[in-house]
């Protein structure tokens, strides 16, 4: 997914701070129009990332997306 496009993931940290690791869901948002023409924001599924500091540039993150299946989104759930 390119910087800047439509279709912009949506990262939720997963924060460990006495283990010292950290994942994210990366999640691709769906815009669903309401009655009262506002938009929200919905997910089918999402992936989970490993989310560790940069060693080139202070205060980033690097993300690496798991070899693992997407994680369902379902409001029946």
């Amino acid at each position: 997914m390119s910087p800047g496009s439509e279709h912009e993931a949506v990262i939720h940290l997963l924060l460990f701070p006495d283990i010292k690791i950290m994942f994210a869901l990366l999640c691709k948002p769906i815009a669903v129009p309401t009655p009262s023409g506002n938009a929200v924001l919905r997910t089918k599924d999402c992936r989970i990332a490993y989310v560790k500091p940069s060693q080139v540039q202070e205060g980033v993150y690097e993300l690496e997306i798991l070899e693992a299946p997407p994680v369902n989104v379902s409001e029946s759930d």
